[in-house]
């Protein structure tokens, strides 16, 4: 178990996959019973990981699913919709890089193109998301500045010009900046401006909680402050390891720019819900992006 199911973890919630890999692999023998029944229920968690759904394991009518449901709560906030293929696009980014990691590159390739699929969830690949032709000036005033970011992740990925001859280190970490800093910002800002002009008059929350796939993802887990291990790939966890160079962390070692960020989308999610769509487009452009914005600025 230890060695055959627990590593498919690794690339989708790794924190979690650290402690169970701790206890039950390197554990061994030595594995406490009074700790197994926590040790399943953190295992339980994991389903998505895997494909597989608590049901086709336990069966519908199994007690043991009723506290499994899809969570709607990434790092603390509580999207309205279900935009759960979007979060877990951060789990491909993960995958991509330990791919790379091991000089896999045409599977790391076939990931960013094609992303994860199965009878459990398909989302839309990474690919996809960088070729998007909704992403444009109309909603997004920074299109100019990203709108090359399929080319460059390919060109890292293959060891094109001017990324011939990087080591494997260098290589998955360029992908993993790329992605994280330009690709899921850019979408993040992009659903901002669509929840403006497509969601508010009707009070609807689909592109802001999309925003908030892209910007949090579901690496981060739902409870508040988001992944204590900070293996998050989002911009909300680029942010955790940056305020450390800058003595901007909070007490609990978050990042007084998530608190921002957490700020303004939950106020955002309070202007859609009021229709307050003037007021929207102003928090958007004025407390939503800037808040976007330190971690990045930081890591320049």
């Amino acid at each position: 178990f230890g060695l055959a199911v627990l590593p498919h973890m690794k690339t989708c919630q790794p924190t979690q996959y650290r402690h169970l890999s701790k206890e039950i692999t390197e554990g061994g023998r030595n594995l406490d019973p009074a700790k197994v029944e926590d040790l399943l229920s953190i295992f339980k968690e994991s389903y998505s990981c895997y494909g597989i759904t608590c049901e086709d394991v336990h069966g519908e009518n199994d007690d043991a699913c009723l506290n499994y449901e899809q969570d709607k709560h990434y790092a603390g906030f509580s999207s309205i919709s279900d935009v759960s293929k979007r979060a877990t696009m951060d789990r491909d980014l993960l995958k991509i890089v330990a791919l790379l990691l091991e000089e896999a590159n045409e599977s790391a390739l076939e990931y960013y193109k094609n992303g994860y699929s199965s009878n459990f969830v398909q989302h839309e690949s990474l690919q996809k998301l960088a070729q998007d032709q909704g992403i444009s000036p109309n909603y997004n005033p920074y299109y100019n500045y990203y709108s090359n970011v399929d080319e460059l992740v390919i060109n890292v990925i293959e060891g094109n010009a001017p990324f011939e001859g990087l080591d494997v280190d260098s290589r998955s970490i360029i992908v993993l900046r790329i992605v994280q800093s330009m690709l899921f910002v850019q979408a993040g800002i992009h659903s901002f401006y669509k929840a403006y002009e497509l969601d508010c008059e009707e009070g609807k929350f689909d592109y802001w909680d999309q925003a908030v796939a892209y910007l949090i993802g579901s690496v981060e887990g739902p409870e508040f402050g988001g992944d204590t291990m900070k293996n998050g790939v989002s911009i909300y966890g680029l942010a955790k390891i940056m305020c450390g160079h800058f003595d901007v962390c909070t007490t609990t070692e978050n990042a007084r720019a998530n608190d921002q960020l957490m700020l303004a989308l939950t106020k955002g999610q309070d202007l859609l819900s009021g229709r307050s769509c003037a007021d929207l487009k102003r928090h958007i452009e004025a407390e939503t992006i800037p808040a976007v914005l330190i971690s990045l600025i930081q890591a320049t």
